[in-house]
């Protein structure tokens, strides 16, 4: 497909998601700084991948949702990934990859239902 800007921003988001999930053990992946040099990592390898104006939309898709999620506040994860997902589900349709682009719109549905179910509250807080 040659879509290596999409690649590239996945491997990214691994990195970013381990360091989420391993944040309550690493004290460090929690700090702006660690932020930081994801956002850079991921500027660096979208103009090492650049392949013109397609490229802004991994791009933005992954910057968007790291922000978010480093909010550690429901309301902000939700609206990135509300920007972050149609951005991926434009990209998927553009290089036509067919599995990413149901994928992304099941995941579109699923932060819609999210919303609709919990609002903008975190959805611990309904449990306490």
């Amino acid at each position: 497909m040659g879509a290596y800007t999409g690649a590239i921003s996945l491997i990214v988001n691994i990195i970013r998601n381990v360091l989420l999930l391993k944040s309550n053990v690493w004290k460090w992946a929690k700090s702006k700084s660690t932020l930081y040099i994801i956002l850079l990592l991921l500027t660096l390898m979208t103009a090492y991948t650049w392949a013109g104006w397609i490229s802004l939309l991994p791009f933005v898709s992954v910057a968007v949702t790291t922000i978010g999620y480093w909010t550690h506040n429901a309301q902000k994860i939700r609206l990135s990934q509300l920007i972050g997902s149609p951005c991926t589900l434009i990209y998927d349709l553009i290089i036509r990859s067919w599995g990413g682009a149901i994928s992304e719109g099941i995941a579109i549905v699923s932060i819609l239902i999210s919303i609709y179910r919990f609002g903008w509250k975190n959805p611990a807080s309904e449990n306490a």
